[in-house]
Protein backbone atom coordinates (compact mmCIF):
# COMPACT_ATOMS: atom_id res chain seq x y z
CA UNK A 1 0.00 0.00 0.00
CA UNK A 2 2.84 2.39 0.86
CA UNK A 3 4.18 1.96 -2.92
CA UNK A 4 1.35 2.49 -4.35
CA UNK A 5 0.73 5.44 -2.26
CA UNK A 6 4.10 6.94 -3.17
CA UNK A 7 3.68 6.33 -6.75
CA UNK A 8 0.11 8.38 -6.46
CA UNK A 9 1.93 11.16 -4.96
CA UNK A 10 4.56 11.06 -7.66
CA UNK A 11 1.52 10.99 -10.10
CA UNK A 12 0.07 13.94 -8.76
CA UNK A 13 2.87 16.28 -7.90
CA UNK A 14 5.43 15.46 -10.64
CA UNK A 15 3.38 16.55 -13.77
CA UNK A 16 0.56 19.32 -14.86
CA UNK A 17 -0.97 16.83 -16.96
CA UNK A 18 -3.68 16.09 -14.39
CA UNK A 19 -5.92 14.43 -16.98
CA UNK A 20 -3.66 12.09 -18.57
CA UNK A 21 -1.98 10.66 -15.11
CA UNK A 22 -5.71 10.40 -14.00
CA UNK A 23 -6.40 8.33 -17.20
CA UNK A 24 -3.03 6.24 -16.64
CA UNK A 25 -4.41 5.96 -12.73
CA UNK A 26 -7.40 4.35 -13.84
CA UNK A 27 -5.89 2.25 -16.42
CA UNK A 28 -3.17 1.24 -13.90
CA UNK A 29 -6.12 0.53 -11.48
CA UNK A 30 -8.38 -1.50 -13.91
CA UNK A 31 -5.58 -3.60 -14.84
CA UNK A 32 -4.50 -4.81 -11.26
CA UNK A 33 -7.15 -4.27 -8.52
CA UNK A 34 -8.43 -7.94 -9.36
CA UNK A 35 -4.96 -8.95 -8.59
CA UNK A 36 -4.65 -7.81 -5.26
CA UNK A 37 -5.66 -9.13 -1.81
CA UNK A 38 -9.01 -8.50 -0.41
CA UNK A 39 -7.89 -6.20 2.37
CA UNK A 40 -5.18 -4.36 0.05
CA UNK A 41 -7.55 -3.30 -2.35
CA UNK A 42 -10.59 -1.83 -0.77
CA UNK A 43 -7.18 0.71 1.21
CA UNK A 44 -5.54 0.87 -2.82
CA UNK A 45 -9.15 1.64 -4.44
CA UNK A 46 -10.00 4.15 -1.74
CA UNK A 47 -6.20 5.68 -2.76
CA UNK A 48 -6.99 5.49 -6.40
CA UNK A 49 -10.38 7.15 -5.81
CA UNK A 50 -8.93 9.94 -3.82
CA UNK A 51 -6.27 10.88 -6.05
CA UNK A 52 -8.26 10.52 -9.17
CA UNK A 53 -10.88 13.16 -7.61
CA UNK A 54 -7.43 14.96 -6.56
CA UNK A 55 -6.50 14.98 -10.40
CA UNK A 56 -9.60 15.77 -11.73
CA UNK A 57 -9.91 18.83 -9.72
CA UNK A 58 -6.48 20.07 -10.78
CA UNK A 59 -7.90 19.90 -14.40
CA UNK A 60 -10.31 22.61 -13.49
CA UNK A 61 -13.61 23.71 -13.47
CA UNK A 62 -14.19 21.45 -16.67
CA UNK A 63 -13.40 18.15 -14.83
CA UNK A 64 -15.33 18.84 -11.80
CA UNK A 65 -18.25 16.32 -12.16
CA UNK A 66 -14.98 14.09 -12.54
CA UNK A 67 -13.40 14.81 -9.40
CA UNK A 68 -16.79 14.78 -7.35
CA UNK A 69 -17.73 11.21 -8.76
CA UNK A 70 -14.05 10.21 -7.54
CA UNK A 71 -14.30 12.17 -4.15
CA UNK A 72 -18.05 10.55 -4.01
CA UNK A 73 -16.13 7.28 -4.04
CA UNK A 74 -13.21 7.84 -2.06
CA UNK A 75 -15.87 9.04 0.95
CA UNK A 76 -17.54 5.74 0.38
CA UNK A 77 -14.65 3.31 0.14
CA UNK A 78 -12.77 5.25 3.43
CA UNK A 79 -11.05 2.67 5.21
CA UNK A 80 -11.33 4.64 8.95
CA UNK A 81 -12.86 7.77 10.07
CA UNK A 82 -9.40 9.92 9.61
CA UNK A 83 -9.74 8.68 5.67
CA UNK A 84 -13.34 10.11 5.36
CA UNK A 85 -12.64 13.43 6.67
CA UNK A 86 -9.75 13.52 4.30
CA UNK A 87 -11.78 12.43 1.32
CA UNK A 88 -15.16 14.95 2.83
CA UNK A 89 -12.86 17.25 3.19
CA UNK A 90 -11.83 17.53 -0.42
CA UNK A 91 -14.99 16.91 -1.45
CA UNK A 92 -16.31 19.70 0.29
CA UNK A 93 -13.83 22.15 -0.68
CA UNK A 94 -14.24 21.20 -4.80
CA UNK A 95 -18.01 22.06 -4.13
CA UNK A 96 -16.82 25.29 -2.46
CA UNK A 97 -14.91 26.59 -4.89
CA UNK A 98 -17.43 25.28 -7.85
CA UNK A 99 -21.04 24.33 -6.73
CA UNK A 100 -21.78 26.16 -3.63
CA UNK A 101 -25.84 25.14 -3.12
CA UNK A 102 -24.27 21.86 -3.30
CA UNK A 103 -21.59 22.29 -0.91
CA UNK A 104 -23.98 23.93 1.83
CA UNK A 105 -26.05 20.11 1.39
CA UNK A 106 -23.10 18.24 1.69
CA UNK A 107 -21.40 20.63 4.33
CA UNK A 108 -24.84 19.98 6.54
CA UNK A 109 -25.44 16.57 5.69
CA UNK A 110 -22.01 15.46 7.09
CA UNK A 111 -21.58 17.14 10.22
CA UNK A 112 -22.45 14.04 12.41
CA UNK A 113 -20.02 12.08 10.79
CA UNK A 114 -17.00 13.64 11.14
CA UNK A 115 -14.59 12.29 14.12
CA UNK A 116 -11.88 15.41 13.67
CA UNK A 117 -14.00 18.43 13.55
CA UNK A 118 -10.94 20.82 13.47
CA UNK A 119 -10.14 18.90 9.82
CA UNK A 120 -12.75 21.02 9.05
CA UNK A 121 -11.71 24.31 10.57
CA UNK A 122 -9.98 25.93 7.09
CA UNK A 123 -12.74 25.63 5.03
CA UNK A 124 -14.73 26.76 7.52
CA UNK A 125 -12.85 30.01 7.59
CA UNK A 126 -12.07 30.28 3.87
CA UNK A 127 -16.02 30.18 3.52
CA UNK A 128 -17.06 32.64 5.81
CA UNK A 129 -14.43 34.93 4.54
CA UNK A 130 -15.90 34.36 1.06
CA UNK A 131 -19.12 35.15 2.46
CA UNK A 132 -18.30 38.52 3.94
CA UNK A 133 -16.46 39.52 1.20
CA UNK A 134 -19.07 39.16 -0.91
CA UNK A 135 -21.62 40.38 1.91
CA UNK A 136 -23.47 37.81 1.69
CA UNK A 137 -24.79 38.47 4.48
CA UNK A 138 -28.18 36.26 4.76
CA UNK A 139 -25.99 33.02 3.43
CA UNK A 140 -23.62 33.71 6.11
CA UNK A 141 -26.55 33.38 9.00
CA UNK A 142 -27.76 30.13 7.36
CA UNK A 143 -23.73 28.69 6.90
CA UNK A 144 -23.78 30.11 11.11
CA UNK A 145 -26.56 27.88 11.76
CA UNK A 146 -24.48 24.96 10.47
CA UNK A 147 -21.53 25.42 12.47
CA UNK A 148 -23.52 25.94 15.58
CA UNK A 149 -23.89 21.90 15.43
CA UNK A 150 -19.90 21.59 15.15
CA UNK A 151 -17.22 21.64 17.43
CA UNK A 152 -15.61 24.46 15.90
CA UNK A 153 -15.91 26.97 18.75
CA UNK A 154 -13.51 29.70 17.57
CA UNK A 155 -15.38 29.74 14.23
CA UNK A 156 -18.71 29.87 15.82
CA UNK A 157 -17.67 32.98 18.02
CA UNK A 158 -16.10 34.45 14.92
CA UNK A 159 -18.89 34.05 12.51
CA UNK A 160 -21.44 35.23 16.13
CA UNK A 161 -19.11 38.30 16.16
CA UNK A 162 -19.36 39.59 12.68
CA UNK A 163 -22.72 38.79 12.43
CA UNK A 164 -23.13 41.15 15.59
CA UNK A 165 -21.12 44.24 14.38
CA UNK A 166 -23.19 44.17 11.02
CA UNK A 167 -26.41 43.81 13.04
CA UNK A 168 -27.95 39.86 11.47
CA UNK A 169 -28.12 39.20 15.14
CA UNK A 170 -28.46 41.10 18.69
CA UNK A 171 -25.55 42.64 20.33
CA UNK A 172 -26.87 41.50 23.47
CA UNK A 173 -27.02 37.77 22.30
CA UNK A 174 -23.21 37.94 21.30
CA UNK A 175 -22.54 38.76 25.25
CA UNK A 176 -24.68 36.23 26.67
CA UNK A 177 -22.78 33.51 25.47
Amino acid sequence: KYVFYDLLRTIFFGSKDYIENANKVKKLLDENIKKLKSGNRELIEYLAHLYLGRLYEKGGRAHYKEALKYYNLAIDAAPSSYDFDDSNWFRLNLECNYDFPSFMTHFSSTIPKWDNHEWYEDIVAKTVMNLVSKKDYKTLLSFYKLIEKTKLEEQKAKVKYILARIGIIEKKKLQST
